[in-house]
């Protein structure tokens, strides 16, 4: 879940709340000033929200909601005008979807759907303009802008899906680490960093080609990631630095969150307390001193 995003040219920073056992459950936007830090306003949206991602070009603010505490039906999108935080319109996005990301160049926005596809949003009309069948179990996304390029992974094959971002077309899907559930990409080099969570790895790709470049150790469990591009450095959290086999209620809790979000990852369970991985983002190396 990627639950903040910033408007730099808007002075605004957005961050997803949620209450999923409020009756109804219900979920909302809490727009700050980026200047002054102050609460400007709250906006309402779908339950359960999950992913939030900024057009800067077209100026709205796109959150996912999965609709629900429990088994979603069907998601939702809502569409916000990023610099009034009004919410211009809603669109349904198939079942459970887990993330969004934004190609400013193309004015599209792609929701990932566990249902096995991902929803093509047209930002500046907002409105549903394609959608992509893929395989099961798409996820974390992240888009080039430079490139064009739309990066799916894909939690049921162990792949990544690169699409184009103008045509919506699968370009070649690439084997990676198992179940990989984080993309980051730096637009300055062309390079894609997907982490990989019970393999405990990143993998570096290509992000005009799709070619794997390398497969670097990171911690256990990597669940997000961010590109300092200026900096050449890739940040990559994990949930431990070590991992040990699932314990009975790890196995519950995995069951709870399959009823929850659809997803689950119980072969190692984390232990201890987590890390952050610094990459050289053009040597794959560690970059920590």
């Amino acid at each position: 879940m990627r639950g903040i995003a910033a408007d730099e040219g808007a002075g605004r920073v957005f961050v997803l709340t949620d209450v999923a056992f409020a009756k109804p459950a219900r979920g909302g936007v809490t727009i700050l000033d980026a200047a002054r830090g102050a609460v400007l306003r709250t906006v309402a949206v779908g339950a359960n929200p999950v992913g939030i991602a900024v057009d800067r070009r077209a100026g709205r603010v796109l959150v996912v909601n999965q609709g629900g505490a429990f088994l979603a039906c069907v998601g939702t999108a809502s569409v916000l005008d990023a610099r009034s935080g009004a919410v211009l319109r809603t669109v349904t996005v198939g079942p459970r979807p887990m993330a969004v990301a934004v190609d400013e160049g193309t004015g599209r926005a792609f929701v990932t759907s566990s249902g096995g596809s991902v929803r093509v949003l047209d930002t500046r009309r907002a409105r549903l303009a394609a959608i992509i069948t893929l395989d099961p179990g798409p996820d974390a996304v992240g888009v080039d802008t430079v490139a064009h390029r739309v990066f799916v992974t894909t939690l049921g094959t162990n792949r990544v899906a690169m699409l184009d971002a103008r045509t919506g077309a699968l370009l070649r899907t690439i084997p990676v680490g198992i179940r990989p559930m984080v993309v980051a990409v730096d637009e300055r080099t062309h390079r894609a960093f997907i982490g990989n969570s019970v393999s405990g790895t990143a993998t570096v790709l290509d992000s005009a080609t799709g070619a794997v470049v390398d497969t670097v150790a990171v911690g256990q469990d990597p669940v997000d990631a961010v590109v300092d591009e200026r900096a050449g450095r890739a940040f990559i959290v994990n949930m431990s630095a070590t991992a040990t086999r699932p314990t009975f209620w790890d196995r519950v809790g995995c069951r709870v969150e399959m009823l929850m979000r659809g997803r689950c990852s119980w072969t190692y369970a984390a232990q201890g307390p987590g890390s952050v991985s610094m990459l050289d983002a053009q040597r794959y190396t560690s970059a920590i001193p």
